[in-house]
């Protein structure tokens, strides 16, 4: 497995399912809402099919001396949910590890003290969706992941 940090943009030429691509999102891009790096990511990520699942671990730079979390932050609250306009199946790609993927998670959520049950059942659906389109039917389901690592 090679973890690398990606500053620009995923070459789906060279995307490996074993290995891990951190894609950060710069507190520019959160401030002027900008989702174009991140959606030609995505694009990039599509390009590679079932071979990209699970592979990106998407994170807010900028905010280190920000004592709030991500998901208690507005902007990084409404990028994330921009987002997921655009790219409705980007869950798809994302790592499904409670450590990576639940700080995200959580900026779609109005109060950011937990995930509405509607939103993920709107993900988990998605992710169905595109898996199906793709010809996938191992897909990770958020529900399920949430479900055990409260049980835990």
């Amino acid at each position: 497995m090679k973890m690398s940090y990606t500053l620009n943009y995923i070459n789906s030429d060279k995307v490996r399912q074993d290995d891990i691509y951190l894609l950060p999102i710069s507190k520019k891009e959160v401030v002027n809402c900008d989702l174009k790096r991140m959606i030609e990511n995505f694009k990039n990520l599509e390009r590679t099919g079932k071979r990209g699942k699970g592979t990106v671990v998407l994170f807010f730079e900028g905010y280190d001396n920000d004592p709030r979390e991500v998901y208690e932050i507005k902007e990084c609250r409404l990028y994330a949910k921009q987002l997921i306009v655009a790219v409705p199946w980007a869950f798809y790609y994302l790592m499904f590890d409670p450590t990576a993927l639940f700080p995200f998670l959580l900026c779609l959520s109005d109060t950011g003290e937990g995930i509405e049950e509607d939103i993920v059942e709107l993900i988990d659906k998605s992710i169905e969706y595109y898996a199906d389109l793709i010809g996938d039917r191992e897909i990770p389901n958020v529900k399920e992941l949430i479900l055990r690592s409260t049980s835990s």
